[in-house]
Formats: C-alpha cells, sequence, structure tokens
C-alpha cells in the first residue's frame, strides 16, 4: 500500500478509537475497518444508496461503484501511472485485462474533467465518517 493510503487508514483507526470512547459499552467491536459509528457492520448495499442520494442532490447521473473502479483505473493510467501499479490496485493477475478494460471506461479524460460541475469533487467540511458506507469487493 502506498504511504497516503496508510496514513488515511491510520487516521480512519484513531477516529474509530474515538467513537469507541464516545459510544462506550454501546460500541460493539465487529473488527471490520469501516463501519457504522457505533461500530456495527454496515449494510451491504449502504454504499451505492448514499452514492446514488448524493448524486441526486448534486443533480448527477447515477453511476455504479463498479464503474467508478474502472474510471479510477482509466484516470490512472490517463496520469500515466504504471500499468502494474494500476493492476495491483484493481487486485488483478492480468495486465492486459486491466489495461484493455481500464483504458475503454474513460476514452477522454479531459473531456469528462471539464463536464463535472465547479467544485466537484472538492472535500467537504463534514467527517466522511458521519456516513456508514458499505463495504464489500471492488
Amino acid at each position: 500500500m502506498d504511504r497516503t493510503t496508510v496514513a488515511v487508514l491510520r487516521a480512519h483507526k484513531a477516529a474509530q478509537g474515538a467513537e469507541l470512547a464516545a459510544a462506550g459499552k454501546d460500541y460493539h467491536d465487529s473488527g471490520y475497518v469501516f463501519t457504522c459509528l457505533n461500530g456495527d457492520p454496515m449494510a451491504p448495499d449502504r454504499l451505492s444508496r448514499t452514492s446514488r442520494r448524493l448524486s441526486d442532490q448534486a443533480g448527477l447521473p447515477p453511476v455504479r461503484q463498479h464503474d467508478l473502479r474502472h474510471g479510477a483505473a482509466s484516470l490512472a493510467l490517463a496520469a500515466k501511472v504504471d500499468l502494474k501499479v494500476v493492476q495491483d490496485m484493481l487486485g488483478r493477475c492480468d495486465s492486459d485485462a486491466t489495461a484493455s478494460r481500464a483504458g475503454t471506461s474513460l476514452q477522454k479524460p479531459e473531456a469528462a474533467i471539464r463536464a463535472l460541475p465547479s467544485g466537484a469533487g472538492q472535500q467537504g467540511g463534514a467527517r466522511s465518517r458521519s456516513v456508514c458506507f458499505g463495504e464489500g469487493p471492488g
């Protein structure tokens, strides 16, 4: 894992520790990395429902989580990230599949970026942990 991801996960773990302290005996240590504020595992479709609600609020079309995965890979390849790094990021064994699938999901990244609404992708002030996101393979 890269240093940034490790740093984010460490900060997330510290935030979970604070949530545990705040919840006290009501906190359920489920052992999961991403949980609800009380430590319970999240509903499997929680991320999809939350993503759909946020895209609706922003006036954006719905996007499947798996499509975001392919888009992230395409953007990484467009940014000249090494194919092996993108392959590892996706957990794939076959670099040919990574190149062909990711390369076709976003043919013109510059046009897609220009089409985003002003301010899209900027972090809001609320903690991301305040929303219960789902888990699952990506």
